[in-house]
């Protein structure tokens, strides 16, 4: 599967695209596990739409249900970890294109 899914990608031209935002969200749920920041709901239901949308399911409760024992539990640390990632960039847009930059942490 991993094989196929690989491959798919690559003739579509989305590896790049893919494994960019693979990093944007590890990268972002690493600095927020460092963080004491919790996830409201509306992160949490963002999320889940999100990722309702990537694997082209209609809700949260039909990624779940489509998905393997073995995936099920990735999927609901991804969900957790994706939505204090969003909690803890919540608002950063707004006050970074406030302050005239466009971004922040001295870049």
């Amino acid at each position: 599967l991993a094989e196929t899914l690989w491959d798919g990608m690559v003739a579509s031209g989305d590896l790049d695209a893919e494994l960019f935002r693979y990093r944007a969200v590890s990268e972002a749920m690493r600095r927020a596990n460092t963080s004491s920041r919790n996830p409201e709901m509306r992160h949490i239901r963002l999320v889940e739409h999100q990722l309702a949308i990537a694997h082209r399911a209609t809700d949260w409760q039909s990624v779940v249900k489509g998905s393997s024992s073995a995936v099920t539990p990735l999927l609901a640390t991804l969900r957790v970890g994706w939505a204090k990632a969003k909690a803890g960039t919540a608002g950063t847009t707004r006050q970074r294109y406030n302050d005239g930059r466009l971004w922040s942490r001295g870049h």
